[in-house]
């Protein structure tokens, strides 16, 4: 099957304007890196998705789904694959009392702020991490003690061609972990338990949470954050740091000078780029400290 035929098949299912063929995803990953896809699916509602879902897997075509990119490095020029893409379109949010409910497609700074809106706090500490709540489910992202699991009460969740509900004691949450990886289940919906308080009080916290995120200083140039999660008796980036690894650099791909966990796209650098210096320091790290460090993000296409 020709990727002509795909996208018109796709197009014809969809409402307007939602099926694009061969597009540039740089405007979806915070490396900012070029990235053409056969064909992306702007997501806008459950019903998009399944209708696309089985297509894709009737016709064994491959897919991808990607939020914001914020915790993903790209590093084919081409993916020969359909790209399910939640985002603006797919972002929802609503309460029905102390829970917060939103489409997998909502930052976690909207789901803050709408709880902040609504008198309804408690995920204010990460307000300033990046990505969609969906991709924050699967890897339980964490900020400065927060970690997404301590909200989350259930979800909605594709997975075995079925779309069920999940508790969170289903999730397996672990440091930056899930059993939701690895093809576990695709995140369509979240629900956040929150607790009723003053908007000047979450207002406040919000601030704080801002205020100790611009403290870090970690990176002015595109990044996709912690390269390596932590280990249980050391820290990567201190790691890395220690090693002199600082500012090396494979084309415009650097490890930044603020927090050597980062790897930063000064200029043009491509995916390839990126994955030659991520390989070249976790080499380096085993060989100088015996240590096999483990990638958090996730590596999307062929390299």
């Amino acid at each position: 099957m020709s990727w002509n035929k795909i996208y018109r098949d796709i197009k014809g299912m969809l409402e307007k304007g939602l099926a694009k063929k061969n597009y540039n995803l740089k405007g979806n990953n915070t490396y900012r890196v070029n990235c053409v896809a056969r064909v992306v699916v702007d997501i806008n509602s459950i019903e998009t998705f399944a209708k696309v879902m089985k297509y894709c897997e009737r016709n064994n075509v491959p897919y991808i789904v990607l939020g914001k990119g914020s915790n993903v490095l790209l590093v084919s020029d081409v993916l020969s694959a359909v790209v399910l893409v939640f985002g603006t379109k797919f972002s929802n949010i609503y309460n029905i009392g102390n829970s917060v409910i939103a489409e997998s497609g909502a930052t976690l700074a909207e789901v803050v702020r709408y709880g902040r809106n609504v008198g309804l706090g408690g995920m204010e500490d990460s307000v300033g991490i990046p990505g969609t709540v969906g991709g924050a489910v699967v890897m339980n992202a964490s900020a400065f003690g927060y970690e997404t699991r301590n909200c989350v009460s259930s979800i909605l969740v594709y997975v075995g061609g079925k779309i069920v509900h999940k508790d969170r004691e289903d999730l397996g949450f672990g440091y930056r972990s899930s059993n939701l990886q690895n093809g576990g289940g695709i995140v369509l919906r979240v629900e956040f338990e929150l607790v009723a308080d003053d908007k000047n009080s979450i207002d406040k916290r919000i601030r704080e949470a801002i205020a100790k995120r611009v403290a870090l200083k970690q990176s002015t140039y595109p990044n996709a954050g912690s390269v390596f999660k932590n280990g249980n008796n050391y820290y990567a980036g201190e790691l890395i740091d220690k090693s002199g690894l600082k500012n090396y650099n494979i084309g415009d791909a650097y490890i930044s000078l603020n927090h050597a966990n980062f790897i930063e796209n000064r200029g043009d650098a491509t995916g390839d780029d990126i994955y030659k210096l991520i390989k070249y320091v976790y080499n380096h790290i085993k060989c100088s400290h015996g240590i096999e460090m483990e990638l958090e993000q996730k590596i999307i296409g062929d390299n």
